[in-house]
């Protein structure tokens, strides 16, 4: 039997707080249409606590009484950037510092998840194997509490090291925690593969048809080779193409560069009038 896949929505994609749309209000609009869970932005969580002027366990405190009213769960709290392989081991314990606010906040959510994007720093000031040392004592670090909390991985397309899921894959391997799982995000599979595309000599043009094929095989690829138990949450985004063509035969060195300012932000409901890759 194929597992259960139970829908959320992320807090961030409903609104800014600067516009206005506080973590409550965002949470009871979820509701509203139908969703019974939510993945909390960390940004949506601390912009509510310094508008209200509560501490973040306070806040999230609260945030777990409404969520417990409308009989709602906290998926995820997201994304911890940056967190491992700095090579400067001083910063490196402040980013531990930080997550161990994470994990306690999380906790206090009852999230079961705490997301954590394929860092994004130089290589020339980060290495892989302690990324992988990072990673295996923050998981542990995770494991201690009751009940545990996983540790969700996400490769992204232009993180220095991990940018497909098959890279992702080699880094559970190597955490081998139990608690440790990735995140599949079908953007950043779609925006690596454009990418790959652009750095070919002469580059083929980039349009949203000439992509759906390769993405369509990387799927049927991981379909045949990975089990869905590797996966905690899957996240199902897009993004419109740039608005002017890439220039013939230049590759673009920058995967972000391939989709457009506007669409890298949070997902967007409804919005019809873009045509996006995976439309």
């Amino acid at each position: 039997m194929a597992p259960r896949i139970d829908p959320a929505i992320a807090t961030l994609s409903l609104g800014r707080p600067e516009s206005g749309h506080t973590l409550p209000s965002k949470i009871r609009a979820a509701k509203a249409v139908g969703f019974n869970a939510v993945e909390i932005s960390y940004f949506c969580l601390s912009s509510y606590a310094t508008g209200t002027s509560r501490s973040l366990h306070d806040t999230a405190r609260e945030i777990r009484v409404l969520l417990d009213e409308l009989e709602m769960e906290a998926v995820s709290l997201a994304p911890l950037m940056n967190f491992e392989g700095d090579r400067d081991r001083a910063v490196h314990a402040e980013k531990l510092k930080t997550a161990k606010v994470w994990l306690q906040l999380a906790h206090i959510l009852q999230a079961p998840l705490i997301q954590i994007p394929a860092a994004m720093i130089s290589s020339s000031d980060s290495s892989y194997d302690l990324a992988i040392a990072d990673l295996v004592e923050l998981t542990d670090l995770a494991a201690a509490f009751d009940p545990p909390i996983n540790v969700l991985y996400e490769f992204t397309s232009w993180s220095t090291y991990v940018r497909t899921w098959q890279s992702a894959l080699d880094v559970a391997l190597k955490v081998d925690r139990p608690n440790f799982s990735i995140c599949l995000d079908v953007f950043h599979i779609g925006t690596f593969l454009i990418h790959e595309n652009s750095m070919r000599i002469p580059a083929p043009p980039s349009s949203p048809s000439d992509h759906r094929q390769d993405l369509a095989d990387s799927l049927k690829e991981l379909s045949e080779t990975t089990h869905a138990s590797k996966f905690a949450l899957y996240q199902l985004t897009d993004a419109a193409p740039i608005p002017d063509p890439l220039p013939p035969n230049q590759p673009v060195q920058d995967p972000a560069r391939l989709v457009s300012k506007p669409c890298r932000a949070p997902i967007v409901l409804f919005l019809t009038r873009r045509v996006g890759y995976c439309r």
